[in-house]
């Protein structure tokens, strides 16, 4: 794309997501290490990263994002919290079956 024709919104929102899977994969490993907490923060960080962003190849950022929060919400035993993080997920991608799956785990346990 020249910089003649690039639009600089979609610059600032390409960085965005790119920073948004930064925080991803930060909490995917902070999860992998057990630290509940500081994945919780690495993906609630990602997602303000594409609060007011949407932009090819955010959706499926956004899905797993609102899908690893409840996750971790759930081994946190913070089942009302997980629930809503799973109907976000499921509110980007109804067809979600980890979402689906992570709200009806949080809702039998609350």
């Amino acid at each position: 794309m020249s910089m003649d024709v690039l639009d600089f919104g979609e610059v600032n929102s390409l960085s965005k997501l790119e920073e948004a899977k930064e925080w991803k994969q930060k909490g995917n490993d902070l999860f992998k290490e057990q630290n509940l907490e500081g994945s919780l923060t690495a993906y609630e960080k990602g997602v303000e990263c594409l609060i007011d962003h949407e932009i090819n190849g955010s959706i499926e950022i956004r899905l797993a994002l609102h899908s690893n929060i409840g996750l971790v919400l759930f081994n946190l035993e913070r089942y009302d919290r997980a629930i809503e993080e799973c109907n976000k997920a499921l509110d980007v991608d109804p067809k979600s079956i980890k979402g689906e799956e992570r709200a009806i785990l949080s809702d039998l346990i609350d």
